[in-house]
């Protein structure tokens, strides 16, 4: 298991200049395939539904996809970085709510002054913490479950973010 700030460096390698929107998902998987590793597979699966939702071509490696998603100013930030995804559910929401001001102060850092929309991704979280994260920031939910990503879910994930920039009037590209 890594460490909080071995996650954040690697994904600050690949955070945009000017972020238009932060997916916020749980954590890294305990699987140690992190989407902000670029040593790892094209193949990972959340990497490769990402691409698929989000870029305009299948890159070659993950450095490329993982460039071209932060210039379009997309974001993946997780609520905790230990991996909470083989924990019971009152497990994992105590452990994500014990980190909570963790997650509060790195969206801030984030954002700097400017008001980045989030979308939560994955219907454990959003109700573990929409209410918190709209007391300080632009949560786009609105109470909508945006499914995880992966597999077959990956179709129900792009029609809820395509609902959700549509409702609030976000003018970001999406290509599934």
């Amino acid at each position: 298991m890594h460490t909080e700030s071995y996650y954040k460096k690697l994904r600050k390698k690949y955070t945009p200049a000017e972020i238009k929107l932060i997916f916020l998902f749980e954590s890294p998987p305990e699987s140690g395939k992190y989407f902000y590793d670029d040593t790892g597979k094209i193949t990972e699966p959340l990497f490769t539904d990402m691409m698929n939702c989000f870029i305009p071509f299948v890159p070659t490696t993950k450095e490329e996809g993982l460039k071209e998603f932060a210039r379009l100013g997309y974001l993946l930030v997780d609520s905790i970085y230990k991996p909470v995804n083989n924990l019971d559910n009152g497990e994992r929401r105590d452990t994500i709510l014990k980190e909570y001001s963790k997650l509060e102060k790195d969206l801030k850092n984030l954002m700097k002054e400017s008001q980045v929309k989030i979308v939560i991704v994955g219907n454990t979280l959003r109700k573990i913490l929409e209410d918190r994260l709209k007391e300080n920031f632009y949560v786009i939910n609105d109470g909508e479950n945006v499914p995880f990503p992966l597999y077959r879910r990956r179709t129900e994930f792009c029609e809820k973010i395509r609902f959700l920039f549509d409702i609030h009037d976000v003018n970001l590209v999406m290509y599934c």
